[in-house]
């Protein structure tokens, strides 16, 4: 096990025992003047495994490139996990249509569950399967090594899942260590060769409990070679990389995730970032505002069209009304397809931005209240913030934009093209910074 100048948590699974408890400092220095290439010796892999969706960044020739994880050629992969009774594994948009007919054998939301004690988590009514508690199971009937028993939490907590003809349990571990398994393969295929070293994103707010885990997953699923990184720390890296730091400044970093909100105040002086104070929401994301539109449609269907029994299609409605939302945030309008719901109907249901914006503003008081809470806590007010640096999907909607305009009409909001890479560039770089400058480990 090492500990780099900026106290990021490596691990070497042929020589670990257990993990320090001592993971990351609050002071992260940002790496300057790095030109990346192909150099074999630095192969890298930067992946943000998010509760919504995955993403993953490797080094290239011509610098830090996001790997397309979805067969169609998409960039994001749906962090949803399908087993069958073939003992095989769907991934992604794939396990997303099984939904459908086959729920129960449908895993997602990991996030929300590894590391933790049974009863500390928040059961999702949404969830088409079972978290269950079973004292009687053993670690060991996994088929891993002593490294890997030694990083597994002892809770006893399980996902069962159900597939036609049987039943079985499987830890959150093991199902996190499915997608990085398959992330691998997908990278590997990329790259046109093996890549074993790994930086992965967690959350500020992670216990140790939790990162225990996300190593354990990553271990099980074949990588040798595990760093943790803070989220936001990964995605102010990516935006401050090589970019001239003149002066000292003090700048906000915003992650509307799928599931999660993360605000972080940092501190920046000379080439180092410092963690001021950090908070968030866990269980507000885009998501919620998908729901938004759940009920509206849901409401308007029955009201206008009599269509009450959607229960079989409730995971059809989810998927357009994520597209409607991410619609929403380009147009200013979009419609749902009636006929989908009922073939008699021929017909569309629409909703506007002004319309959407107006039935978000609890969630838009929920996130103004978090980040006022966050602003509290440090040592500044609003107009003393710079810089906001915007990061997750849900930072795409304008009303989020205007929202924290309108709360920091000092600051430069900084929004890359796609902010729900961000994250996973940013451990990208920092992950070939220092392989560049350290020896690297033999296996």
């Amino acid at each position: 096990m090492t500990i780099d100048e900026n106290g990021i948590f490596d691990i070497n699974t042929k020589m670990i025992e257990t993990i320090s408890q001592n993971r990351c400092h609050k002071k992260y220095t940002i790496p300057q003047n790095i030109l990346v290439t192909t150099d074999e010796r630095f192969d890298v892999v930067g992946i943000d495994l998010g509760t919504s969706r995955c993403c993953a960044a490797v080094n290239k020739r011509h610098g830090i490139e996001v790997v397309a994880l979805s067969n169609t050629g998409e960039r994001l992969l749906p962090s949803y996990v399908a087993f069958d009774d073939r003992k095989a594994e769907i991934y992604g948009e794939e396990a997303i249509k099984r939904l459908w007919y086959l729920s129960k054998s449908t895993v997602f939301d990991v996030k929300r569950i590894i590391g933790r004690k049974f009863e500390d988590i928040k059961i999702d009514p949404s969830w088409p399967f079972e978290v269950v508690h079973d004292e009687k199971y053993e670690a060991n009937n996994l088929n891993c090594d002593h490294v890997i028993l030694n990083l597994l939490d002892h809770h006893n907590t399980f996902i069962k899942i159900e597939t036609k003809e049987n039943q079985q349990l499987k830890r959150p571990e093991e199902i996190s260590a499915s997608l990085l398994k398959n992330i691998q393969k997908i990278v590997q295929d990329f790259v046109g060769g093996t890549r074993y070293m790994v930086t992965i994103t967690v959350p500020a707010s992670f216990t140790d409990a939790q990162k225990d885990a996300t190593c354990a997953a990553a271990i099980l699923g074949g990588w040798k070679y595990v760093d943790l990184i803070p989220e936001p720390v990964a995605a102010a890296f990516a935006y401050l990389i090589n970019q001239p730091i003149t002066k000292n400044f003090t700048f906000l970093l915003f992650d509307l995730g799928g599931g999660t909100l993360n605000v972080c105040i940092f501190k920046c002086e000379g080439k180092q970032i410092e963690i001021l104070c950090q908070g968030g929401n866990a269980s507000l994301g885009g998501r919620d505002f998908d729901k938004i539109l759940i009920n509206y449609f849901t409401q308007k269907l029955y009201k206008e069209y009599n269509i009450l029994n959607l229960e079989n299609k409730k995971y059809k409605i989810m998927l357009e009304c994520q597209k409607v939302k991410e619609h929403l945030s380009v147009h200013f309008e979009d419609s749902l397809d009636v006929s989908e719901y009922d073939l008699i109907n021929e017909d569309f249901i629409s909703i506007t931005r002004q319309e959407f914006e107006a039935l978000s503003v609890d969630l838009l008081i929920a996130i103004k209240t978090c980040i006022n809470e966050v602003i509290q806590q440090s040592e500044f007010n609003h107009n003393q913030i710079e810089k906001v640096l915007l990061v997750g999907g849900g930072s795409r909607m304008p009303m989020i934009k205007v929202l924290l305009q309108n709360l920091f009409p000092k600051a430069e909001q900084c929004c890359a093209k796609h902010p729900d890479e961000v994250v996973a560039v940013g451990a990208t770089y920092y992950a070939y910074y220092m392989k560049s400058i350290l020896e690297p480990i033999e296996f």
